[in-house]
């Protein structure tokens, strides 16, 4: 992992953050992330994976405001990230909905493309992993379905990235490092 971690982890104690969203193009290293910091600091991750848009409504809907999640299920199952969440989290090779509980922490990570949606309502500090294309390109050429990344996933993102200006909207940005 090339991003500085640690100075990551004092900034979020320093400033006592209780929710942040990491976003980043894919293969940018968002889920390492968020599992590093799952595995340093008293937190609890949501994939915004899990909320993958399942149904021609959703996609439809998620096709207008230029994300490629059913932001509509997320806020309807995690309406607030205080205490205890429940929702079902959609497995896209199985067609199936999967129970997840998350105990209340310290911090809630929501991590994955589409978590600075301005739409979402958990007044989240915005972490942008700043990642070079060639280094995503490499990992993502490591992921069996590194065809889609490409063909799909990338353009969708860059769409979202561009319009709503994520980069630039972003409270700390982590610059990969060689």
């Amino acid at each position: 992992m090339n991003y500085d971690l640690d100075k990551l982890i004092f900034e979020i104690k320093q400033r006592n953050l209780r929710v942040i969203a990491i976003d980043g193009f894919c293969g940018s290293g968002k889920t390492s992330v968020a599992q590093y910091l799952q595995n340093n600091l008293d937190c609890r991750v949501i994939p915004m994976d899990d909320f993958f848009p399942c149904d021609e409504r959703s996609r439809r809907i998620a096709e207008e405001h230029k994300v490629n999640l059913d932001f509509e299920r997320l806020m309807r199952e995690v309406p607030s990230v205080e205490g205890e969440i429940n929702y079902k989290k959609f497995v896209c090779r199985t067609g199936e909905f999967l129970p997840v509980t998350l105990k209340e922490t310290g911090l809630t990570v929501i991590e994955g493309s589409y978590s600075h949606f301005p739409i979402l309502p958990y007044n989240a500090t915005k972490i942008y992993l700043d990642c070079p294309e060639f280094v995503r390109i490499e990992r993502l050429k490591r992921r069996p379905n590194f065809a889609d990344f490409v063909s799909k996933w990338q353009p969708k993102e860059q769409t979202y990235q561009e319009f709503y200006d994520v980069r630039q909207n972003a409270d700390i940005i982590l610059k990969h490092f060689d």
